[in-house]
């Protein structure tokens, strides 16, 4: 009786583990996450600037559709290629935001030559980082 039991039980995990293994997982290359669309500040966007401890500016884009990346936010000079400054975003590099403080803005537009009290443009844009290495293709920055 012993061995029937033991014969019934092997064949029920053997046809587990057939019926449990019959669906093929195939890994994708190449499927890093991406940031596809900047949210806010949109294009165009005006802020004025105050040096205050407490005034902030939230970045915003669509998170990645695959995968959990780490993010990175760009600032760029009026010319909208020079790098001015590099962030990470939110709760170390997880979230789909940045939060930057005002004086840290007056410093980046300093920087690219925006002087105090004067109207200036900067740009930015956010991307994914997988493996140390930003995703190529950032989104056309936006001007605010």
């Amino acid at each position: 009786m012993k061995n029937i039991f033991n014969g019934i039980s092997v064949l029920l995990a053997l046809a587990f583990v057939w019926t449990g293994c019959t669906q093929y997982t195939e890994y994708e290359s190449g499927t890093a996450g991406r940031v596809e669309t900047l949210l806010y500040p949109s294009e165009g966007f005006e802020v004025d600037l105050i040096n205050n401890d407490n005034a902030k500016l939230a970045f915003e884009w669509e998170a990645s559709k695959t995968g959990s990346p780490l993010y990175e936010v760009i600032i760029y000079g009026s010319d909208g290629t020079t790098e001015v400054g590099r962030f990470e975003s939110d709760d170390s590099g997880t979230r789909n935001m940045l939060t930057l403080k005002h004086k840290t803005l007056i410093e980046l537009a300093d920087l690219a030559g925006i002087v105090p009290d004067a109207s200036g443009d900067l740009y930015w844009t956010a991307g994914a980082v997988s493996g140390g290495n930003l995703q190529s293709g950032l989104p056309e920055p936006h001007k605010f």
